[in-house]
């Protein structure tokens, strides 16, 4: 099981997708996006996964070229590596 952590563009996507995953099955985190990561807010959801699929498809659909968000993996040692834009 790996970390995730989608940063978004603005303070209203990130709240968007915040109310969308509660309303769900899924167990996430919001919270402040780290410094290293931070994109257009200071916002960001944070969740344990295997694989991020099932987030993101309650979030974006079929549509991931929104320019919102970025998708980032945590290691171990608490780095960020950028996965994908979103």
């Amino acid at each position: 099981m790996s970390t995730y952590v989608i940063a978004f563009e603005s303070s209203q996507a990130a709240m968007a997708a915040s109310k969308t995953l509660a309303s769900g099955s899924v167990d996430f985190r919001t919270i402040s996006a780290p410094a290293a990561i931070s994109a257009g807010c200071d916002i960001a959801v944070e969740f344990d996964a295997p694989d991020p699929e099932e987030v993101l498809a309650r979030i974006f659909g079929a549509k991931r070229d929104t320019g919102l968000a970025s998708l980032y993996r945590v290691a171990d040692d608490g780095a960020c590596e950028r996965i994908c834009a979103l």
